[in-house]
């Protein structure tokens, strides 16, 4: 009274990507159940609620009523916290840090500043024109403007003597 179904079997399709109601109806299709194990991780370059992996992977064999596990793409970008920078970072600092976090540089703006001799320190950090503060929170992939400081004269050049040159040594 009991069978396997030995030698019969289905190939499962590659379901990452699909929406998972696209996948649902792939595998409802196939007489294969489903079981979503994990939602809250985000990925860009995914649509909310796509399909990131599944188990067994695509192209398996398996047998008809089979469960196949699917991890999704989070509905909405999870919020992080924004590292402390002001005073403490510098404008090279930011470029790496703000991004592997998951936030984009956006505008900088230079402040001119006696005092500093080195690099460009962080003096604040914006959101949409909103000072923020330190272990402030914001969305995956919230653009980040900067206000940094440089050294006073820092951009400045020379102004050469240009009286009583002709144009084309003045363009020289």
């Amino acid at each position: 009274r009991i069978y396997t179904n030995h030698g019969e079997y289905i190939t499962l399709n590659n379901l990452n990507e699909l929406s998972l109601s696209q996948a649902v109806d792939v595998l409802e299709e196939k007489g294969l159940h489903y079981k979503i194990i994990d939602s809250s991780s985000f990925n860009p370059q995914f649509l909310p609620e796509a399909i990131l992996q599944q188990d067994p992977a695509a192209n398996s064999k398996v047998k008809k009523g089979r469960t196949i596990y699917l991890w999704i793409n989070a509905k909405t970008p999870p919020f992080k916290a924004i590292p402390c920078l002001m005073g403490q970072g510098t404008l090279e600092e930011a470029f790496e840090r703000l991004p592997q976090i998951g936030f984009k540089v956006g505008e900088i703006t230079y402040v001119p500043m006696e005092e500093n001799n080195e690099g460009n320190p962080i003096l604040s950090l914006s959101i949409a024109g909103e000072k923020i503060e330190c272990g402030a929170k914001a969305q995956y992939g919230t653009v980040i403007d900067l206000e940094v400081g440089e050294k006073a004269g820092a951009n400045m050049v020379k102004v050469p003597i240009l009286l009583g040159k002709t144009l084309r040594e003045a363009e020289f």
